[in-house]
């Protein structure tokens, strides 16, 4: 997703906050109730679906439930770091309830949950709605994790259902018309490349960065993109991926993709979960995720023919 279209769904949760009814202070106010559910709050060791947006006091965007996919975060309820923090604050809410959060943002950078030491902010701010609660209560672990379970599966389905409309409504959002399709791979050329395309049994030599619908890069061969979208790791070394080309029914996205094109070509792959990660994890990746990757062939390296 763009910066405009992150924000718009931002504005959209906060402004949903505002319009849920009559406030509510809890403590020393730094906690602000929008919508008060009955219903027993939430303790420690619960498991919660929650949607929550973190942001600066000037409104600035930091982190998020939509992050890596249009769907709830999935959070047990710690012990507290300390008073006033987020996993004491939600020990005021109840499933069903809505509410703005102010945390110290001193406490913050004390207990390490923060390295920005040049905002000269009081608070970070989080907009918060609890959507489910699994409670631990008297069960015993296995029944417990059972409901847990059953939770994870039941948000894993909506994002299986939701997944067809919301590719639909990121082209959509992004004017895409000159669109070329197989079964669960979309793509769009950029730009063309020259030569003949490979064959089954080539090396084709690729840059590509990896994110998700919302515009969170997760992988990348490139450096640059990686210290700029955050995961650079030294110890990796960020060079061109070799990928073979293959026959059968059963390639990836990727993996098909990587023998489409001549050398030169740039492209925009929209891989649906069914030819990336299906309903698997994959690092921060939840199941049923769909990979926007922009794809660049380097070169394509022949099979060996044997004499």
């Amino acid at each position: 997703m763009g910066k405009i279209n992150k924000l718009y769904v931002t504005i959209l949760f906060a402004i949903s906050l505002a319009a849920c009814g009559g406030k509510k202070q809890v403590g020393n106010g730094l906690i602000t109730i929008i919508e008060d559910r009955e219903g027993p709050e939430i303790k420690e060791d619960d498991f919660a679906s929650i949607t929550y947006a973190e942001k600066t006091e000037d409104g600035r965007l930091i982190s998020g439930s939509y992050d890596y996919d249009y769907r709830p975060t999935l959070v047990f309820r710690e012990k507290p770091y300390f008073k006033g923090d987020f996993f004491d604050a939600l020990g005021h809410l109840t499933e069903g309830d809505s509410a703005i959060i102010k945390i110290s943002l001193d406490s913050l950078r004390k207990t390490g949950h923060v390295k920005d030491t040049i905002s000269t902010d009081k608070y970070r701010i989080y907009y918060v709605r609890v959507n489910e609660v699994v409670a631990r209560g008297d069960l015993n672990d296995s029944l417990f994790n059972v409901n847990i379970e059953a939770l994870k599966k039941r948000e894993a389905e909506k994002a299986k259902s939701a997944e067809g409309s919301n590719i639909r409504a990121y082209m959509a959002s992004r004017k895409i018309k000159s669109l070329q399709r197989s079964p669960g791979l979309d793509y769009v050329i950029v730009k063309d490349g020259s030569g003949t395309k490979p064959s089954v049994g080539d090396t084709v030599i690729v840059n590509y960065t990896a994110r998700t619908l919302t515009g969170k890069i997760f992988e990348t061969t490139l450096t640059d993109s990686a210290k700029k979208a955050g995961i650079y790791r030294a110890s990796r070394k960020y060079v061109p991926s070799r990928v073979p080309v293959l026959s059968g029914t059963q390639l990836s996205g990727f993996g098909e993709a990587a023998g489409l094109f001549p050398a030169g070509t740039k492209a925009m792959l929209i891989i649906h979960s069914s030819r990336a990660y299906g309903g698997g994890l994959y690092r921060k990746l939840q199941p049923y995720t769909t990979v926007i990757c922009d794809l660049e062939v380097q070169r394509i390296i022949p099979k060996k023919i044997k004499s």
